[in-house]
């Protein structure tokens, strides 16, 4: 039979330095919200981005709607409208 070992774990940097730990949860903090940055870009662009996204879903089910229980010509209009938008969302993404 194996005995069991009975010495301490190791404790993670933080745990062990005790009051350091503030000091490395502000500094997760500021990688993180510059990961963010670099990532999504300022929040312009992203308030931006989310408004044309919002909208290209609105105008896709109304263009579907309107394509299938209406007219097939204003459902195209509108669709091809909201394609143009999600090429705009698509150009912010990629320039910024």
């Amino acid at each position: 039979m194996k005995e069991k070992d009975n010495s301490p774990m190791e404790l993670p940097k933080m745990q062990r330095e005790g009051n350091n730990y503030a000091k490395d949860v502000k500094e997760i903090r500021e990688a993180r919200e510059k990961m963010e940055e670099v990532v999504y870009g300022s929040n312009r662009f992203l308030v931006i981005r989310n408004v044309l996204n919002l909208v290209f879903i609105v105008l896709a089910v109304i263009g579907v709607a309107v394509y299938l229980l209406q007219s097939e010509t204003v459902g195209t209009v509108i669709l091809i409208f909201a394609i143009i938008l999600k090429f705009a969302e698509t150009i912010l993404r990629i320039m910024h």
